[in-house]
């Protein structure tokens, strides 16, 4: 693909990112990286030496291609493929004669044209999807500051009656956060890996053909998560670190404790008489263990999110948005009650406390040093989310659990304080 508008003109008709989807290089190393990725795949599967794909994937850089000799050899050819195969094979050749044998193997002219293809229109979709977001919070803007504006409105190209300005421009914002939905799904079903061979049996990988398919098409758990959970639901703030990183992003707040690590949990152990009091008197500062988290960094409580991403994951969790019908019933469903006297119920990582005709349904967690609390009452719209850098407090209680009580009985007419008891809410 490539863009036939004029410096000029271009950006009045077209917008930056777009162009950069639609350019001639960005097509040619969407070809490359699936050579590249090909490559690999077929070395971990054993099909081509592992030194063959390394000086492949060496090999797979655009700007060493000449477009120019590629499209007139197209022309010949029939199709881009062709001549690009023939070329890449010619630079891998110039560093390892070996490796050149290996361009391209098991594969076909449309595995590597069709896949480019979707590689392209995911990062159009991409694009779109930026411009859409700003729209939508533009209109979206708008419509709230001109909610008492009134114009004209029109039927048949007639004045009618009067309308707020601002319900205009909230149509406006709906109409295109259904096309941004559409967008997502289209993104997420079906920009699908082309990879048959030269009959689509890959009978030239032998026993291997499906291995090589799936390492083909496969992605990090942190990549999958980011586009089928985070940007779907706009948590533009929450990402999952590889597993050999082991800081957090800046900014962050540390995490405390008095005594050993293994105060992460009530009770496990209990700080002692001595502990309670000299961090009373202030002769024992608690210890600093933002570094020991035992569970960052891995797939089960490694995300690195914000307050209002967490906001945004807890409504859509309970509103439907992340589990398809069958599975959020199920979810919903497996609630239990908890052998606790404040009622609670527990399900597959969520809890609901009522009181009175409330309802939160919330989850917590706690490790070396820090504490949360994400809750959502969808009857009445309330979203509450709590981080502490002290996990357990001198009197053994998980700070945000219970801060978040402290917090409802200030929003709620009826407390979920019960005045016999001192209650908690620990997950």
């Amino acid at each position: 693909m490539s863009t036939s508008l004029s410096p000029l003109l271009a950006p009045m008709l077209s917008s930056g990112p777009m162009r950069t989807v639609c350019d001639d290089a960005t097509t040619l190393q969407h070809m490359l990286d699936f050579e590249a990725a090909l490559a690999r795949a077929e070395a971990a599967a054993g099909v081509i030496p592992k030194a063959a794909a390394d000086s492949i994937a060496k090999a797979c850089k655009a700007e060493a291609f000449d477009n120019a000799a590629l499209a007139e050899a197209a022309t010949r050819s029939g199709n881009l493929a062709i001549p690009f195969v023939k070329a890449l094979t010619a630079r891998v050749a110039e560093a390892d004669a070996e490796a050149a044998r290996y361009v391209h193997w098991g594969a076909t002219s449309q595995d590597v044209i069709d896949t480019a293809t979707m590689l392209s229109l995911r990062k159009g979709i991409d694009a779109l999807l930026t411009d859409i977001d700003r729209a939508v919070a533009g209109f979206a803007g708008l419509a709230r500051r001109h909610r008492q504006t009134a114009v004209v409105a029109r039927t048949w190209l007639q004045h009618a009656l009067p309308m707020p300005f601002g319900l205009k421009l909230a149509e406006y914002a709906a109409a295109l956060h259904r096309s941004r939905t559409r967008l997502m799904r289209l993104r997420g079903e079906t920009l699908a890996l082309q990879f048959g061979g030269a009959a689509g049996t890959l009978a030239a990988l032998g026993g291997k053909g499906l291995e090589v398919a799936e390492r083909l098409a496969g992605k990090p758990l942190a990549l999958a998560m980011e586009e089928r959970l985070f940007r779907p639901l706009g948590m533009r703030h929450t990402l999952l670190p590889d597993a050999n990183v082991n800081t957090m992003p800046e900014p962050y707040s540390h995490g405390y404790l008095y005594g050993s690590s293994s105060v992460a949990l009530v009770g496990t152990p209990p700080y002692s008489s001595e502990v309670q009091a000299a961090a009373r008197t202030g002769t024992l500062l608690p210890n600093d263990y933002t570094d020991v988290s035992p569970s960052f960094a891995l797939a089960a409580g490694g995300v690195v999110s914000t307050a209002n991403d967490l906001a945004t994951w807890i409504r859509a969790l309970a509103g439907g948005q992340v589990l398809n019908a069958e599975y959020q019933a199920r979810w919903r469903d497996s609630l239990r009650p908890e052998d606790k006297p404040d009622g609670q119920e527990y399900g597959y990582g969520i809890t609901r406390i009522r009181w009175a005709s409330n309802e939160m349904l919330f989850h917590g967690g706690e490790t070396a040093g820090y504490q949360s609390f994400i809750g959502y009452d969808p009857a009445n719209g309330v979203t509450l989310v709590v981080w502490t850098n002290l996990a357990v407090s001198l009197d053994e209680k998980l700070t945000a659990n219970e801060l978040m009580l402290r917090v409802l009985d200030h929003i709620y007419r009826v407390s979920p304080l019960r005045p016999t008891t001192t209650a908690t809410a620990a997950p």
